[in-house]
């Protein structure tokens, strides 16, 4: 490899780029044609409140603002149509935070007359290879310089409890995925990790009786947003933090507070749902796309307290705390998996019927990074029924199971929807004459993981998914009156299917 086509590999110092000076005299330097500038006149649309502002201020707003974000206002107001042939606005295409940041060579440059033809020049397309590996680096350090400008706020102007004991509260808890811990060996003192998130500090909070407002910090690890922080203010101004604060933040009037729904993921706590006093859910915070979800920090009565768990830089668990009064040990045992259970890709509607009886398998540890996945292959009331043609699964083990529709429905899958492979079982059934699944029975291992299951339709068919062993079945319960539409279960990604069980809907 030549000298020159290694400073073009990706692994090549991204300051020294080859010939950066040729490629800057290359772009045109004078200044773009005369256009036609739109100003405001008796014509503007009276709701344009813009057109008022004198065009300096608009520039200045325009500076702040994404690229994307500047051009499409021209769309909305008119006030905005002159930016497009602004120098002013170009230029500030190439501080250090925005999309031409990282050409940091015309950063004092005095004699650049069209900045916005250097703006085009350097778009993606037609950057060298060099520039194109700076761009790479350079996103990557604006990532991680956010991620290292997040500080660690002090937990309170007060006692975190004053003088109260973490037993005098019932806790329910949501958490990342935490790993085994590794054990150092001679070779290795400070042995890494490859999945989940880590805890390195703990925080914990009483809830002021005369909350106002919340405000939620967030920072980014790679294109995930995550909750970094949490800071509560009292109608009295008294602020009780936790966490770290950033320059992305969210703040919201809130006068009570019963808990959140949150979203999580296995590196930490992603978004969070304010659950008020009267019961109303207000907008998410952060991110719950793709995400598992629980409602599990929603507390019978007020919440009281917080306890919340850090790593470097984000929020990676998050207790819920009420009085000992609101909680009936008798009624948590049986609540629905609705609230405790942690769902993805979504918490499933309250029309299905289910609950920890329907739950065969692997126990849901409330402690835990569990998801139970679910899919609803019946519609949400039984509507695609009749359209249910058939169910496959692999010939070996037991990934994720596949239901089928008449031609021009997509199958719905649980666990991994890997392509299907050329070995599976099928086993067809007959939708549009009525047949529906009536039963499902399982076999566990000594562990109490999904061995196998067995399937029987109302037409006195089954369906076995693997040899059947000596184990007892299990039949899966769901309420009398009610007809099964969805299966739900966890996954394990190197043993798959862990635990099954069913979802059910009136008739």
């Amino acid at each position: 490899m030549s000298p020159k086509q290694q400073r073009l590999h990706p692994k090549a110092n991204p300051y020294e780029v080859v010939d950066i000076a040729d490629f800057l005299k290359d772009i045109q330097r004078s200044p773009p044609g005369s256009k036609t500038i739109y100003t405001a006149t008796s014509s503007s649309p009276t709701g344009d409140c813009f057109v008022r502002l004198p065009f300096e201020i608009y520039n200045e707003i325009s500076s702040y603002l994404p690229t994307a974000d500047v051009l499409g206002l021209r769309l909305v107001s008119r006030a905005f149509v002159p930016i497009y042939w602004s120098q002013a606005f170009w230029r500030t295409r190439f501080w250090p935070n925005s999309d031409r940041g990282f050409l940091f060579e015309v950063w004092h440059q005095h004699d650049m007359e069209d900045w916005r033809a250097l703006y085009r020049r350097t778009s993606n397309s037609r950057l060298p290879p060099g520039l194109q590996n700076r761009q790479r680096v350079w996103k990557l350090g604006l990532a991680l310089r956010k991620v290292l400008d997040a500080k660690w706020m002090n937990t309170s102007s007060v006692s975190c409890l004053e003088g109260r004991t973490q037993a005098d509260f019932n806790w329910k808890r949501v958490s990342g995925k935490f790993p085994e811990k590794p054990r150092p060996t001679s070779l290795n003192k400070y042995p890494m990790f490859h999945y989940g998130c880590q805890e390195f500090r703990k925080g914990h909070v009483l809830i002021p009786h005369d909350l106002a407002q919340i405000v939620f910090y967030l920072v980014r690890d790679g294109d995930a947003p995550y909750i970094s922080g949490l800071k509560f203010i009292s109608a009295g101004e008294q602020k009780i933090c936790l966490g770290y604060c950033t320059d992305e933040l969210v703040v919201v009037d809130t006068p009570a507070l019963r808990g959140f729904t949150v979203a999580v993921g296995s590196k930490g706590i992603r978004g969070l749902q304010i659950m008020a006093i009267p019961e109303s859910l207000k907008k998410w915070i952060g991110s719950h796309d793709r995400c598992p979800q629980t409602k599990r920090l929603i507390t019978d009565g007020p919440l009281i307290a917080l306890e919340a768990g850090f790593d470097g830089f984000k929020l990676v668990s998050l207790a819920a705390g009420e009085e000992r009064a609101f909680h009936n040990s008798s009624i948590d045992c049986n609540k629905p998996l609705h609230n405790h259970a942690l769902w993805y890709p979504k918490i499933p509607s309250r029309d299905f019927c289910l609950s920890d009886m329907c739950l065969t398998g692997q126990n849901v540890a409330l402690d835990e990074y569990r998801p139970l996945c679910w899919v609803r292959f019946g519609g949400l009331r039984g509507d695609r029924l009749r359209s249910l043609r058939g169910i496959t699964i692999p010939s070996c083990g037991l990934p994720w199971i596949r239901f089928h529709y008449a031609q021009g429905s997509s199958p719905v899958t649980l666990g991994r929807g890997r392509p299907e492979p050329k070995q599976v079982s099928r086993f067809s059934i007959n939708g549009p004459s009525g047949e529906i699944i009536e039963t499902i029975e399982i076999q566990v291992t000594e562990k109490q993981t999904l061995k196998s299951f067995k399937i029987l339709t109302n037409h006195g068919r089954e369906f076995l998914s693997s040899e059947w062993g000596e184990e007892p079945p299990v039949r899966l319960a769901y309420p009398p009156g009610t007809i099964i539409t969805g299966i739900f279960g966890s996954y394990d990604w190197q043993f798959g299917l862990m635990s099954l069980g069913v979802m059910s809907v009136k008739i």
